[in-house]
């Protein structure tokens, strides 16, 4: 027997095509796939088999997702002919899929014909149940129990109990059903109903998003029917002093002009267009200079913008040993449009530009600059100035065990925005486990360092990661230079516990000290927390956006 030689397959640090390049311009012989345990064998080494009684319930438990949803998700077919950046992204984005853990597309020289190859596809799933609980005290309780690929079709399920003891409805309830991938054509759908003391709504959404750099067109429909809320969208930071009631709906759509195969490396265009109305049915007295949040408008946008995507492997980013694939490259954004308001109309404009690269040393740098503005009677209104950076260093060895090194940088301005339009400090949008009411500004800069240590122990798949952080944020108006408005800071530790075979979010203790500290917060907190894992900023077309202010 003689046995041709293959080309190694490098998981991390490389650019996602290079394994397939010496393959580019053969033809595609037969498709299969291989579809390993969830606990147990790995990528690297498919004949671990754990004879825990763990693993075995949960093997027993899974249902494996069914090889004709993953066909679906092939961009490929037999007799095509290979090309290196349809292999790459294509590994992504059925590694992006939620049931799906990690994949790896393999070539093989067929013995008989040098000029084809065949395909082998060795997936390995998450574990497809979890759950998700939230206690506080006898006050509030939350409970959520999920499935993200029922019955091995990739059908997304969850259904959850919201507890509090001084609201009403005292115990409320939620339902979440979604499909992705409907009929092979990479559309996704969605259903939600909720009625909890937090929020009462209905909403539904169809959409398709650019998924690669030869997606031609995207677009989606939704509706959300809000009956009670106390926000105007889930990610406003501003808690309005009443309820609201609502109605959104939005279309848009999306067309990339695709170049050729050797041509791609130079990018693309794409065009894009959107339209979105938003009706109150519940809201404050308003007036054509008070409440001008609660208007009634519709707004129409659309976009010309500029993409350059290449895709590298890594891992140990935001994954705990999974592969993850690193978008790099560049995207250009002019957005113009017309807000149809209740009492007057006007226009809006904004340019965006983001720049991701990979280092020398495999670190990673990434920034965004942007600006925008609605204009009203030659006078800016809502408008925006935004500043953004994102790095993560190599990966280093430390007595055993890796480590990285991660910094944000993020500066935000707001120009004329309307009453009770505001930035804050608060979580995520500034420093972690700050939560006040009476730090305000309309203008930020903030500044997150993490250091993260991966430990080598693991436990029943388990690994761990421990982490020091020490955010800082300036917050005023727009008077003063940034640098002499007010000054807060966060600095403390924590310690990270995840399962990649789950889809449960990280589970997350923190200890948090903040030595300066508004009259309603506490200088000390500790929480015990689920963290969804973070996601990369990509260079793909998008839906046009207003410049968020947050």
């Amino acid at each position: 027997m003689i046995a041709s030689p293959q080309t190694a397959k490098s998981q991390i640090e490389v650019n996602s095509e290079q394994y397939f390049k010496p393959f580019a311009g053969k033809r595609i012989g037969r498709i299969r796939i291989q579809q390993l345990d969830v606990f147990g064998p790995s990528l690297q080494d498919t004949t671990i088999v754990l004879d825990n009684w763990l693993a075995k319930v949960g093997n027993g438990i899974h249902v494996k997702t069914r090889d004709g949803v993953l066909r679906k998700n092939l961009l490929f077919k037999t007799g095509d002919i290979v090309d290196p950046r349809t292999m790459a992204e294509n590994e992504k984005l059925i590694r992006d899929l939620p049931y799906i853990k990690d994949v790896s597309i393999i070539l093989i020289p067929d013995q008989l014909n040098s000029q084809i190859v065949d395909v082998l596809i060795v997936t390995k799933d998450n574990f497809s149940w979890g759950f998700l609980m939230n206690i506080n005290g006898t006050k509030s309780a939350r409970f959520d129990l999920f499935n993200q690929n029922m019955f091995g079709l990739g059908h997304e399920f969850s259904i959850g109990t919201v507890y509090h003891s001084h609201e009403y409805p005292t115990i409320g309830f939620r339902v979440f059903y979604g499909v992705n991938n409907i009929g092979g054509k990479f559309i996704n759908g969605a259903f939600r109903i909720e009625d909890t003391y937090q929020k009462n709504a209905v909403s539904a959404m169809l959409g398709k998003r650019f998924l690669t750099t030869k997606t031609k067109n995207a677009g989606g429909l939704s509706f959300d029917r809000v009956f009670r809320y106390d926000y105007l969208s889930d990610d406003k930071i501003l808690r309005l002093d009443t309820t609201v009631s609502f109605l959104n709906l939005d279309a848009w759509y999306g067309h990339a002009f695709v170049r050729k195969a050797e041509k791609q490396a130079a990018g693309h265009f794409i065009v894009a267009g959107r339209f979105f109305s938003q009706k109150f049915f519940e809201r404050p007295t308003v007036s054509q200079q008070s409440n001008q949040l609660f208007h009634n408008h519709r707004i129409a946008l659309a976009s010309i913008a500029y993409s350059k995507r290449f895709l590298q492997k890594n891992n140990l980013v935001y994954g705990y040993g999974i592969t993850e694939d690193i978008p790099y490259g560049d995207y250009l954004e002019l957005t113009s449009g017309y807000d149809f308001g209740e009492f007057y109309n006007r226009t809006y404009l904004h340019l965006y530009y983001s720049k991701g690269m990979i280092l020398p040393n495999y670190s990673y740098l990434r920034f965004g600059l942007g600006a925008g503005s609605f204009l009203h009677h030659n006078r800016l209104e809502q408008g925006t100035i935004l500043g953004e950076g994102n790095f993560f260093s190599r990966l280093y060895n430390v007595n055993g065990h890796q480590f990285r090194q991660f910094i944000n940088i993020r500066y935000i301005m707001g120009l004329n925005h309307f009453d009770r339009e505001y930035l804050t400090l608060n979580n995520e949008w500034g420093i972690r486990g700050f939560k006040t009411q009476m730090v305000r500004g309309t203008q930020k800069l903030t500044l997150n360092m993490e250091a993260v240590t991966f430990l080598r122990s693991q436990f029943y798949g388990f690994r761990f990661a421990q982490y020091f952080f020490s955010d800082f944020g300036f917050i005023g108006d727009d008077s003063k230079f940034i640098l002499d408005q007010d000054f807060y800071t966060g600095v403390g530790l924590g310690f990270r516990i995840r399962n990649e075979s789950l889809v449960i979010n990280t589970f997350e203790f923190r200890l948090a000290w903040f030595p300066i500290t508004p009259p309603d917060m506490r200088p000390w907190t500790f929480r015990a927390l689920g963290q969804p894992k973070s996601e990369f900023n990509d260079f793909l077309g998008r839906r046009p956006e207003i410049l968020p202010y947050h």
